[in-house]
């Protein structure tokens, strides 16, 4: 999804987008969990960001409390 963090400034807090653009990934399960990728945006290095989490390899952040309403 695509978020505009001058005006959903609490959602870029939430998900600690300190420089835009941003990528951030929402496991929008039963436990909202999210990972932050923090390298530069290039097609070569989302396709990385996106085995590491089909291999299980990513650490996801859990989303506290009602952070999402």
């Amino acid at each position: 999804m695509w978020i505009d963090s001058k005006l959903e400034t609490q959602w870029t807090q939430m998900f600690n987008v300190e420089s835009i653009p941003s990528i951030v990934v929402l496991n929008p399960g039963r436990r909202k969990r999210f990972v932050h990728h923090t390298a530069e945006v290039t097609s070569d290095n989302i396709m990385e960001l996106i085995e590491k989490i089909n291999s299980g390899d990513s650490r996801f952040i859990p989303v506290k409390g009602n952070q999402l309403e």
